[in-house]
């Protein structure tokens, strides 16, 4: 998979689900997500969880499938239980920040509890990761926070240049948003 390769990594994941079943279900989930069919991922990662309940990367892969098939709420629920599981991940924090703060449904949009778990994940992390800060920003916006979003937004940037400039642009492109005024919207990362 990460030598470009994914149909041999998808075949090769697929026999070690037969070796290892709980770790190669979660693994192939994880990579069918990668490749862009995370329709496909929900089934492997609900049998990891079948298998290993207690298992919080395949919990957050899970939500990462969700939320890419549209379901949102689907997505919050294996978020919390993650973090029921593993309490102070950042990423899990940051994507549950971020689900919160730009998802308009009832029962997925909490600005209040975002701004609470993306500070908390922006910490822990030191501040040193773009996608985190990203997270914060919306919350804050999403809570009516346009300045501290502001100043956020142009600290991920800044920080995204050195280290994830794949970000780059759709930060910017929100900073816009916050410096109008407006949240991030759903369909906006």
């Amino acid at each position: 998979m990460q030598v470009g390769r994914a149909q041999e990594g998808l075949a090769t994941l697929r026999r070690a689900v037969e070796l290892r079943p709980a770790d190669a279900q979660a693994n192939l989930g994880s990579a069918l997500i990668q490749v862009g069919q995370a329709p496909d991922a929900v089934p492997s990662l609900q049998r990891a969880l079948e298998l290993r309940p207690e298992y919080p990367e395949a919990h957050y892969n899970l939500a990462h499938a969700y939320a890419a098939a549209g379901q949102p709420s689907e997505a919050v629920h294996q978020l919390r239980e993650a973090l029921r599981l593993r309490p102070d991940w950042p990423p899990a924090m940051g994507t549950l920040a971020w689900l919160q703060a730009t998802h308009p449904d009832a029962g997925v949009g909490e600005p209040e509890e975002a701004v609470r778990l993306a500070s908390r994940a922006a910490d822990q992390s030191g501040r040193r990761d773009a996608s985190i800060l990203d997270a914060l920003a919306a919350s804050y916006a999403a809570a009516g926070r346009f300045a501290e979003a502001t100043r956020t937004a142009e600290e991920a940037e800044a920080l995204a240049v050195r280290s994830a400039p794949q970000l780059v642009a759709d930060i910017r492109a929100r900073l816009g948003l916050y410096r109008a005024g407006r949240p991030v919207v759903a369909s906006q990362r």
